[in-house]
């Protein structure tokens, strides 16, 4: 669930009964106290802009189970950001929204952060492959960016 900056709205994302996949989720928007709820796009990950006018997310389609979208705040102005193989999921967009950071997920279960600028050029890995890099976020002034490594496990076939 993300918050939009000016606190008016809450973005989430709504998995049908008994289900669990993201690629079976929705994205909602509500108010704060709870009213207005309103339905978009199927997809997940919401994540709003600095000046909450977007919202970046992942959306599945036939090439893969997480493709990045943007959209307008009212729904409107869907448009793909960028479209690979790889599941991939939004983590933030930077303090000057020129640039998003998501997270690339990979077949055997590695992840690792890339940075995309957000009218889906010049797409940048940040991390080293090898191990499960996942929940980006920049800092306040958009210089450091911090994210979460998993240890890398080196199995032996006997």
């Amino acid at each position: 669930m993300g918050h939009r900056p000016d606190g008016t709205l809450l973005s989430f994302s709504r998995f049908p009964p008994h289900q669990v996949e993201e690629a079976d989720s929705v994205i909602w928007t509500v108010r704060r106290d709870g009213s207005a709820p309103r339905r978009f796009v199927r997809g997940f990950g919401a994540r709003w802009s600095p000046d909450g006018k977007q919202l970046v997310f992942a959306a599945p389609t036939d090439g893969s189970d997480g493709d990045l979208f943007v959209m307008n705040a009212d729904g409107s102005g869907r448009r793909l950001l960028l479209a690979t193989p790889e599941a991939k999921q939004a983590a933030a967009w930077s303090p000057d929204a020129k640039k998003i950071l998501f997270t690339r997920f990979d077949p055997s279960g590695g992840a690792d952060v890339f940075v995309i600028d957000a009218d889906g050029t010049h797409v940048r890995e940040l991390t080293e492959p090898g191990a499960a890099t996942i929940a980006a976020a920049w800092s306040p002034d958009g210089s450091e960016i911090l994210f979460t490594r998993g240890r890398q496990e080196t199995r032996s076939s006997w």
